[in-house]
């Protein structure tokens, strides 16, 4: 499977809770795909997206990683070569920007991809409202056009409905117009948690200096919370 190119893309975020209490929401939400040797392309010329500074939307590299190591690639590929024996060719990072300096990325998802372009390893990064982090690796595998993605102990408590003990699965499906993540927490072998987001690309209208198609989304900008510049 072809990997996409670096775009904005909007989509809805779907959380359905299964356990100990039955409870659903859904959210619009916009997130940025970049290449992290690269990350301009996606920005394009747009005068309202800018990396490691201020801006209407953007990006930086302190909000993700360890916080500190300036070389946020660097840092993806060290995580992955030491915890899977894995080389990553390229690091594509799919997250939430910041918008107007405020950011809530409660997860950023690095795709590594080899040198045929495959994706052959994902590291999701959790954040919880407590200033938490932690890093979940994973081997991708890929058969007859279907993606594989492995699983995870969860070591981070993010929701006090959930605890901190349980297993994550992990869901990843996309084509050159859509990105689809999954995540469905179990405990004890039962489900607790299933949640989503599918999302489309939208493209930089270089004209108008913003993301086409994202003018909706700023609706819900008001519920970005997080560390501002």
């Amino acid at each position: 499977m072809t990997f996409p190119k670096p775009a904005l893309y909007a989509g809805k975020v779907m959380h359905r809770r299964i356990n100990p209490i039955r409870h659903s929401l859904r959210y619009r939400a916009f997130s940025v795909l970049v290449d992290l040797d690269n990350i301009t392309a996606a920005i394009g010329d747009s005068r309202l997206f800018s990396h490691n500074r201020w801006n209407v939307l953007s990006l930086c590299d302190r909000d993700h990683g360890d916080g500190e190591t300036p070389d946020l690639a660097w840092f993806v590929r060290d995580l992955v070569r030491k915890r899977l024996g894995l080389g990553a060719y390229r690091v594509y990072m799919f997250a939430f920007p910041r918008v107007f300096g405020y950011v809530f990325n409660p997860l950023t998802v690095f795709f590594c991809l080899d040198r045929s372009g495959a994706v052959a390893a994902i590291v999701y990064e959790v954040n919880n409202t407590f200033g938490g982090r932690t890093h979940y690796v994973c081997r991708v595998s890929e058969t007859a056009g279907q993606l594989s993605v492995g699983s995870a102990n969860k070591q981070l408590l993010v929701s006090p409905f959930n605890g901190e003990c349980g297993r994550y699965g992990f869901r990843l499906d996309f084509d050159d117009q859509r990105l689809v993540l999954g995540v469905a927490l179990r405990q004890s072998g039962r489900p607790v948690l299933n949640t989503s987001y599918a999302s489309t690309r939208r493209e930089v209208d270089g004209h108008k200096h913003c993301p086409a198609g994202l003018g909706d989304t700023f609706d819900d900008a008001e519920g970005y919370g997080g560390n501002s510049l």
